[in-house]
């Protein structure tokens, strides 16, 4: 960081983050304000629903593969045991006859 170019490009990106921090609106959101019907304060509320519609479908979704997995491993085991069973049966009836 010595070198000249380097200092000035620090010292734009603070000057420009001071002047952004330093507007009121950029302290608090609309629910700070108080002012919970303005436009902000509707998009900060869609916002919030958007992410807890997004966030409940991924867990939805994974919630479903593993019932998925669980169900279709019960239905391979059932079927491998229902072919033990035929075949047990088909060499009990063999030596019978």
């Amino acid at each position: 960081m010595n070198h000249p170019s380097s200092r000035r490009y620090l010292a734009g990106l603070v000057g420009v983050l001071w002047t952004v921090a330093s507007q009121p609106e950029a302290m608090a959101c609309a629910t700070c304000f108080g002012q919970t019907d303005s436009p902000l304060g509707r998009g900060l509320n869609w916002g919030i629903f958007a992410l807890l519609v997004v966030v409940t479908s991924v867990l939805g979704g994974i919630c479903s593969f593993f019932v998925f997995i669980a169900r279709r491993t019960a239905r391979v085991e059932s079927e491998q045991l229902a072919g033990a069973l035929s075949q047990a049966e088909d060499s009990t009836l063999s030596k019978t006859v």
